[in-house]
Protein backbone atom coordinates (compact mmCIF):
# COMPACT_ATOMS: atom_id res chain seq x y z
CA UNK A 1 0.00 0.00 0.00
CA UNK A 2 2.87 2.40 0.65
CA UNK A 3 3.59 2.66 -3.08
CA UNK A 4 0.12 4.15 -3.55
CA UNK A 5 0.81 7.03 -1.15
CA UNK A 6 1.58 10.33 -2.85
CA UNK A 7 4.14 12.70 -1.40
CA UNK A 8 1.53 15.46 -1.62
CA UNK A 9 -2.18 15.62 -2.33
CA UNK A 10 -3.78 18.85 -3.52
CA UNK A 11 -6.78 20.30 -5.27
CA UNK A 12 -5.01 21.32 -8.47
CA UNK A 13 -1.72 21.87 -10.25
CA UNK A 14 -2.11 25.57 -9.45
CA UNK A 15 -1.57 24.73 -5.76
CA UNK A 16 1.84 23.14 -6.43
CA UNK A 17 4.36 25.81 -5.51
CA UNK A 18 8.17 25.77 -5.49
CA UNK A 19 7.98 26.21 -1.71
CA UNK A 20 5.96 22.99 -1.29
CA UNK A 21 8.37 21.08 -3.51
CA UNK A 22 11.42 22.41 -1.67
CA UNK A 23 9.87 21.65 1.72
CA UNK A 24 8.60 18.14 1.01
CA UNK A 25 10.86 16.96 -1.83
CA UNK A 26 14.07 19.04 -1.60
CA UNK A 27 16.06 16.77 -3.93
CA UNK A 28 13.65 17.27 -6.87
CA UNK A 29 15.02 19.05 -9.95
CA UNK A 30 12.33 18.19 -12.49
CA UNK A 31 8.55 17.93 -12.43
CA UNK A 32 6.59 15.81 -14.89
CA UNK A 33 2.87 16.02 -15.44
CA UNK A 34 0.11 13.80 -16.69
CA UNK A 35 -1.90 15.81 -19.21
CA UNK A 36 -5.52 14.60 -19.31
CA UNK A 37 -7.53 15.46 -16.20
CA UNK A 38 -4.41 16.90 -14.57
CA UNK A 39 -3.60 19.96 -16.70
CA UNK A 40 -6.43 19.73 -19.23
CA UNK A 41 -9.84 18.18 -19.62
CA UNK A 42 -9.97 14.94 -21.62
CA UNK A 43 -10.46 16.61 -25.01
CA UNK A 44 -9.41 20.19 -24.35
CA UNK A 45 -6.82 22.10 -26.33
CA UNK A 46 -6.35 25.13 -24.07
CA UNK A 47 -4.61 25.36 -20.70
CA UNK A 48 -6.18 27.45 -17.98
CA UNK A 49 -4.28 30.60 -17.03
CA UNK A 50 -3.73 29.28 -13.50
CA UNK A 51 -2.15 26.04 -14.73
CA UNK A 52 0.08 27.91 -17.16
CA UNK A 53 1.12 30.27 -14.36
CA UNK A 54 2.04 27.28 -12.16
CA UNK A 55 4.18 25.79 -14.94
CA UNK A 56 5.86 29.13 -15.65
CA UNK A 57 6.64 29.63 -11.95
CA UNK A 58 8.20 26.18 -11.61
CA UNK A 59 10.24 26.66 -14.78
CA UNK A 60 11.40 30.15 -13.76
CA UNK A 61 12.76 28.72 -10.48
CA UNK A 62 14.79 26.22 -12.50
CA UNK A 63 12.69 23.04 -12.51
CA UNK A 64 12.82 21.11 -15.78
CA UNK A 65 9.31 20.16 -16.94
CA UNK A 66 7.86 17.20 -18.80
CA UNK A 67 4.56 15.73 -19.99
CA UNK A 68 4.28 11.99 -19.31
CA UNK A 69 1.13 10.73 -21.02
CA UNK A 70 -0.51 7.38 -21.70
CA UNK A 71 -1.82 8.71 -25.05
CA UNK A 72 -1.52 5.89 -27.59
CA UNK A 73 -3.42 6.77 -30.75
CA UNK A 74 -1.70 8.98 -33.28
CA UNK A 75 -4.24 11.76 -32.68
CA UNK A 76 -3.91 11.67 -28.89
CA UNK A 77 -0.11 11.47 -29.09
CA UNK A 78 -0.02 14.44 -31.48
CA UNK A 79 -2.20 16.38 -29.04
CA UNK A 80 0.39 15.92 -26.27
CA UNK A 81 3.09 17.35 -28.56
CA UNK A 82 0.80 20.19 -29.69
CA UNK A 83 0.06 21.13 -26.09
CA UNK A 84 3.76 21.13 -25.19
CA UNK A 85 4.54 23.25 -28.24
CA UNK A 86 1.77 25.70 -27.31
CA UNK A 87 3.83 26.67 -24.25
CA UNK A 88 7.09 27.22 -26.15
CA UNK A 89 6.81 31.00 -25.91
CA UNK A 90 6.63 31.01 -22.13
CA UNK A 91 8.49 27.87 -21.01
CA UNK A 92 12.03 27.03 -22.04
CA UNK A 93 11.43 23.35 -22.87
CA UNK A 94 8.93 20.64 -22.05
CA UNK A 95 10.05 17.04 -22.52
CA UNK A 96 7.32 14.75 -23.87
CA UNK A 97 7.18 10.97 -23.34
CA UNK A 98 4.38 8.73 -24.58
CA UNK A 99 3.98 4.93 -24.88
CA UNK A 100 5.08 5.03 -28.53
CA UNK A 101 8.59 5.77 -27.26
CA UNK A 102 8.72 2.63 -25.07
CA UNK A 103 7.11 -0.11 -27.18
CA UNK A 104 3.62 0.77 -25.96
CA UNK A 105 4.38 0.52 -22.22
CA UNK A 106 2.03 2.77 -20.28
CA UNK A 107 1.82 4.11 -16.75
CA UNK A 108 2.10 2.61 -14.14
CA UNK A 109 4.81 0.44 -15.71
CA UNK A 110 8.36 1.51 -15.08
CA UNK A 111 9.70 1.78 -18.67
CA UNK A 112 7.73 4.94 -19.44
CA UNK A 113 8.93 6.61 -16.22
CA UNK A 114 12.52 5.52 -16.90
CA UNK A 115 12.25 6.92 -20.44
CA UNK A 116 11.18 10.28 -19.02
CA UNK A 117 14.23 10.30 -16.74
CA UNK A 118 16.44 9.55 -19.73
CA UNK A 119 14.82 12.12 -22.03
CA UNK A 120 14.68 14.95 -19.49
CA UNK A 121 18.23 14.19 -18.35
CA UNK A 122 17.50 13.93 -14.62
CA UNK A 123 17.90 10.87 -12.39
CA UNK A 124 14.61 9.31 -11.28
CA UNK A 125 15.14 10.13 -7.61
CA UNK A 126 15.33 13.83 -8.57
CA UNK A 127 12.01 13.81 -10.43
CA UNK A 128 8.48 14.36 -9.18
CA UNK A 129 5.41 13.25 -11.13
CA UNK A 130 2.02 14.98 -10.86
CA UNK A 131 -1.20 13.27 -11.89
CA UNK A 132 -4.84 12.63 -11.08
CA UNK A 133 -4.73 8.84 -10.69
CA UNK A 134 -3.39 6.78 -7.79
CA UNK A 135 -3.18 3.57 -9.81
CA UNK A 136 -1.26 5.03 -12.75
CA UNK A 137 0.49 8.25 -11.81
CA UNK A 138 1.30 7.82 -8.13
CA UNK A 139 1.94 4.08 -8.19
CA UNK A 140 4.07 4.34 -11.33
CA UNK A 141 6.22 7.21 -10.06
CA UNK A 142 6.75 5.58 -6.67
CA UNK A 143 7.64 2.19 -8.20
CA UNK A 144 10.09 3.89 -10.58
CA UNK A 145 11.92 5.48 -7.65
CA UNK A 146 10.87 9.06 -8.35
CA UNK A 147 11.74 11.54 -5.63
CA UNK A 148 8.10 12.48 -5.27
CA UNK A 149 4.57 11.97 -6.50
CA UNK A 150 1.69 14.43 -6.31
CA UNK A 151 -1.97 13.46 -6.53
CA UNK A 152 -4.31 16.21 -7.74
CA UNK A 153 -8.08 16.21 -8.02
CA UNK A 154 -9.27 15.46 -11.58
CA UNK A 155 -9.28 18.64 -13.65
CA UNK A 156 -11.54 19.66 -16.53
CA UNK A 157 -14.32 17.81 -18.29
CA UNK A 158 -14.51 14.28 -19.58
CA UNK A 159 -12.86 11.04 -18.59
CA UNK A 160 -11.81 7.82 -20.22
CA UNK A 161 -14.81 5.47 -19.93
CA UNK A 162 -13.02 2.73 -17.94
CA UNK A 163 -11.31 5.24 -15.69
CA UNK A 164 -14.60 6.97 -14.91
CA UNK A 165 -16.63 3.81 -14.32
CA UNK A 166 -14.08 1.55 -12.61
CA UNK A 167 -10.88 3.22 -11.57
CA UNK A 168 -12.20 6.42 -9.98
CA UNK A 169 -14.61 4.57 -7.63
CA UNK A 170 -11.86 2.08 -6.68
CA UNK A 171 -9.42 4.88 -5.96
CA UNK A 172 -12.01 6.73 -3.86
CA UNK A 173 -12.48 3.59 -1.76
CA UNK A 174 -8.69 3.20 -1.33
CA UNK A 175 -7.92 6.79 -0.38
CA UNK A 176 -9.10 6.66 3.27
CA UNK A 177 -6.81 3.65 3.88
CA UNK A 178 -3.92 5.80 2.62
CA UNK A 179 -4.78 8.73 4.89
CA UNK A 180 -6.17 10.71 1.96
CA UNK A 181 -9.58 12.38 1.56
CA UNK A 182 -12.39 10.23 0.20
CA UNK A 183 -13.80 13.17 -1.79
CA UNK A 184 -11.62 14.90 -4.36
CA UNK A 185 -13.16 18.25 -3.44
CA UNK A 186 -11.32 17.85 -0.10
CA UNK A 187 -7.87 17.41 -1.70
CA UNK A 188 -6.78 21.00 -1.03
CA UNK A 189 -4.61 20.97 2.06
CA UNK A 190 -1.30 19.35 1.14
CA UNK A 191 -1.21 15.92 2.74
CA UNK A 192 2.30 14.53 3.10
CA UNK A 193 3.15 10.86 2.66
CA UNK A 194 3.76 9.07 5.94
CA UNK A 195 7.37 8.05 6.50
CA UNK A 196 6.75 4.62 8.08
Amino acid sequence: MSQLRPSLCMGSVAELTPDLIERHMPEVEGVTFDLDNTLLGQNEYAFSAENVDALITLNAIGYRLGFLSNAQSRGRTNRVHIMAASLSGVIEEITVVTPSMVEGKKKPFRPIFDKMSEEIGIESEKLCHVGDQLLKDVLGANRAGYGGSVLVAPYGRGDDLLVGLLQRPLEAALRPFLGLPFLTRDFSGHYQRSQN
